[in-house]
Parts: C-alpha cells; sequence; structure tokens
C-alpha cells in the first residue's frame, strides 16, 4: 500500500494495506488515498487528514485525538474502539453525529455503511436498528430517539 498526499507523492509504503499500530502521530496526510487501509491500533493524534479519502478503512481502537477529519470521506469506515475526542469533524462525507445531553453527553458518531448507518456511541459499535432496541431497553432517551428517527430518513 501506497499513501500519498494530495500532491500524489508517496509519503508511506506498506505491505498490502496493513498499517496496524502504526505511529503516524502528527502526519499531514491530506487528501491521502486510505481506501480499505487496516489502521487498527494506529496513533494517528493531531493527523492532518482533511480530505482523505478513508473509506472503509479499519480504524478499530485507532487513536484520533485532534485529528483533522474535516472533508474526509467516512463511508463504511470501523470506529469500534476509536477514540475521536477532539477531532475536527466538520464537512465530513458520510457522517453525522449528536451530542447525547439528556444522558451520557457524550458524542454520538454515525458512519454511513453501504445502506445502513453504523454507531459508536462510548464502548457501543453496532447498527442503527442495535443502538434503537438499546436506548428503549435502558434509558428510553428522547435525544437518541429522535435523532434516530433523523438518521432513518438520511
Amino acid at each position: 500500500m501506497e499513501i500519498k498526499n494530495k500532491k500524489g507523492e508517496v509519503i508511506l509504503k506498506a505491505k498490502g494495506k496493513g498499517l496496524t499500530g502504526a505511529y503516524l502521530r502528527g502526519s499531514d496526510l491530506e487528501g491521502a488515498d486510505l481506501r480499505y487501509a487496516i489502521l487498527r491500533d494506529a496513533d494517528l493524534t493531531d493527523d492532518i487528514l482533511r480530505s482523505a479519502d478513508l473509506r472503509s478503512a479499519d480504524l478499530r481502537r485507532a487513536d484520533l485525538r485532534c485529528a483533522d477529519l474535516e472533508y474526509a470521506n467516512l463511508e463504511g469506515v470501523n470506529l469500534e474502539g476509536t477514540n475521536l475526542e477532539g477531532a475536527d469533524l466538520e464537512y465530513t462525507k458520510n457522517y453525522y453525529s449528536f451530542t447525547a445531553y439528556d444522558t451520557s453527553k457524550r458524542i454520538v458518531h454515525c458512519v454511513k455503511h453501504d445502506n445502513q448507518w453504523m454507531v459508536k456511541a462510548g464502548c457501543f459499535w453496532g447498527t442503527l436498528k442495535e443502538l434503537e432496541e438499546k436506548v428503549k431497553e435502558s434509558h428510553n432517551s428522547p435525544v437518541y430517539l429522535a435523532n434516530i428517527e433523523i438518521l432513518k430518513n438520511l
């Protein structure tokens, strides 16, 4: 796998698509093509990923604290266990978020996967339907339920 910056320059090479556990802290990956990249457990803290194509990337347990993901395409990304604290997700494509201010006060991250939404809420990672079932079982939060309805129509 080659990762290229917005100028088309190769900035990182790896065998296959695997960058599991890579230390890329503070890297400028603006506009990089990271489709299908395996970035499990990678340290991407403070990275510039503006306009990066992350479609179908595996970001499980990756550290994206304070990363710039503005305009990045997150369609199909796996965010299970990913730390997005302080990340700039403004104008991100195939992404929706809301704050569950009536319960946990956490930011809920939602990523489009084919014809469904996958949701990261704290340690939960699952489908919108699974989230709705859990919310109705546990706290019946009007904020969660209203945003689930919005997502069903997006």
